[in-house]
């Protein structure tokens, strides 16, 4: 897994779980756990916002074309949509910075 890019987010990150497995422990024969994998399939951009508890991708645990596994993930909090005030903030915060580069010249 990549980076993952979240649009219009007032945060560039968040924090993951995933839905408790209906089995936690399960015996698997020799032959299948020569061949374990664990496939995370999650998006690379979200698109702000995303509430908490939302699914985002799931998880599998496969053996060649059997899945042993699965399980969704799911967020552990919201990141709002960035609003006019967001933008305000970052505009004049990087607007000072870029003028005292300027002016130390």
């Amino acid at each position: 897994m990549g980076n993952i890019e979240i649009v219009k987010g007032t945060q560039n990150s968040f924090s993951v779980t995933y839905e408790p497995l209906e089995h936690p422990v399960m015996a698997i024969s020799k032959d299948l756990i020569q061949n374990l994998e664990v496939i995370i399939n999650v998006p690379d951009t979200f698109m702000a916002p995303i509430l908490e508890n939302s699914t985002i991708g799931y998880l599998e645990v496969v053996s060649g074309d059997t899945v042993i596994c699965s399980s969704n993930i799911l967020t552990t909090q919201t990141i709002d949509k960035k609003n006019i005030n967001n933008y305000l903030l970052e505009f004049f915060s990087n607007y000072s910075s870029a003028l005292n580069s300027i002016t130390h010249f």
